[in-house]
């Protein structure tokens, strides 16, 4: 009982466990080219990556999150995802995930085509707990 009032006046509201040092980057396309950004921590509701830029909360941006541990021909290396900025640290910036239902997911007229849903995410982020030793809660 306890620990959910200390939960209330926390700064951190985050629904679900993050996760650090996971080897994991995030490509978006910035004004010249898109180059690996490092995931800080990540859970299945959003992450914190580090980088320079800055948007406004609530920018959308689409991002493809890579594991920086496999080989680029296999197939299960990356998702892409849409995520919602949430707040700027001194470091990077925190986002929440936007994710499609699973039939908006592979629907060719949706906005989210090819974006990965929940249950995409969840078992993306399960191979990489599996792989590297790191729990990724739910």
């Amino acid at each position: 009982m306890r620990s959910r009032f200390a939960r209330l006046w926390s700064k951190d509201r985050r629904r679900a466990k993050r996760h650090a040092a996971l080897p994991l980057v995030a490509y978006y396309w910035g004004a010249v080219s898109s180059e690996p950004h490092q995931v800080r921590d990540i859970g299945v509701d959003g992450m914190y990556l580090a980088t320079e830029d800055r948007w406004y909360p609530n920018t959308l941006i689409k991002m493809t999150l890579t594991r920086s541990d496999k080989a680029k021909v296999e197939p299960d290396r990356s998702i892409a995802v849409t995520a919602r900025v949430l707040r700027a640290g001194t470091d990077g910036v925190g986002f929440a995930f936007i994710l499609p239902s699973s039939m908006q997911a592979v629907d060719a007229d949706s906005d989210f085509h090819q974006q990965a849903d929940l249950k995409t995410v969840k078992a993306f982020l399960a191979r990489l707990q599996a792989d590297s030793g790191y729990i990724v809660a739910e």
